[in-house]
């Protein structure tokens, strides 16, 4: 049994806009707009802008099995009952998961790629109903947020928090963004939690800090005036190693203090990136990135905060 269009929108989480053409069926994390905005800052970020993070097809169903066409992207993860399974096993482009029924299917698209499939198609006669969730949750950030060497996509931080918290998320992750307000657009979608986290490379792209901050007050505005009903988050930069050395603005960490101090004058609720991962290399990739210890320790301790 092949799934139509809309069958396919009705079991989609993480994505805002849906489209099929002759390619395949294209999924974006956020409003064509902003990716155009992300173009409009450089070549690099809007193609990170249109990759698939945090887009998955999720739903209970009675089938034997899962199957579909990979256009595009080499890596997409699932779940059973909530349970790590591994990457999709691809041949020729074609993929399939068989089910011991009936089960929970979580199929996590790229978080570094485009992500395009077609042909998505479940045993004849099978039922699939979208999984049920708790709350909505709309993540927005950098490369952190995207889940950079995470080693396993679904072990980023926000993927985490997601699923400790059984939120139906949209992951806006994009590696290198920073606060710009021209990049923020209102998704139609109605979270309960919004949460941003941005900075970590604001210090190195603006050329002074009244420029940093007045992009961070404009981005803060336009998101509380969009979400007033949520509950608003914004996660100053963590630490990072070599944070003592002078960057552009000066001592990277007189920068942070300076990032932290306007979020809370923004009126929304500061969390201390400093508090999120221990202080030790050990729980970093490289100088910037956390790995998937140090995610683990960034979703630990958001979760305890959003509860």
């Amino acid at each position: 049994m092949v799934l139509n269009l809309e069958q396919i929108k009705k079991l989609t989480v993480g994505a805002f806009e849906i489209e099929q053409t002759v390619d395949g069926i294209y999924f974006y994390k956020m409003k064509k707009c902003q990716v155009e905005a992300f173009y409009a800052l450089s070549e690099i970020l809007g193609f990170r802008a249109k990759t698939t993070t945090g887009i998955r097809l999720d739903f209970e169903t009675d089938s034997k099995y899962l199957a579909f066409r990979v256009k595009s992207g080499g890596r997409f993860e699932y779940l059973i009952d909530g349970v790590y399974q591994g990457t999709v096993p691809i041949t020729d482009g074609c993929a399939r998961i068989d089910l011991a029924a009936p089960c929970r299917v979580t199929l996590c698209f790229p978080s570094h790629e485009v992500g395009v499939i077609d042909n998505v198609e479940l045993s004849d006669g099978a039922n699939a109903v979208r999984h049920q969730f708790d709350k909505k949750a709309l993540f927005i950030g950098d490369s952190i947020t995207q889940g950079w060497n995470s080693g396993i996509d679904t072990l980023s931080y926000a993927y985490r928090t997601s699923f400790a918290l059984n939120f139906d998320s949209a992951i806006q992750g994009v590696g290198g963004a920073y606060y710009h307000a021209s990049t923020f657009a209102d998704s139609g979608f109605e979270p309960d939690v919004v949460i941003v986290a941005y900075g970590t490379n604001d210090v190195n792209h603006f050329k002074t800090q009244g420029e940093m901050i007045e992009q961070l007050r404009l981005y803060l505005g336009k998101v509380k005036e969009t979400y007033s009903s949520s509950k608003i988050y914004a996660i100053s930069p963590i630490w990072v190693s070599g944070g003592s050395k002078e960057k552009r603005m000066g001592n990277l960490w007189e920068s942070y203090a300076l990032i932290a101090d306007e979020i809370e004058k923004c009126g929304v609720e500061h969390i201390r990136g400093l508090d999120l991962v221990p202080h030790e290399r050990r729980y970093f990739a490289d100088d910037l990135h956390p790995n998937k210890d140090g995610f683990g320790e960034y979703a630990g301790r958001l979760v305890e905060i959003i509860r």
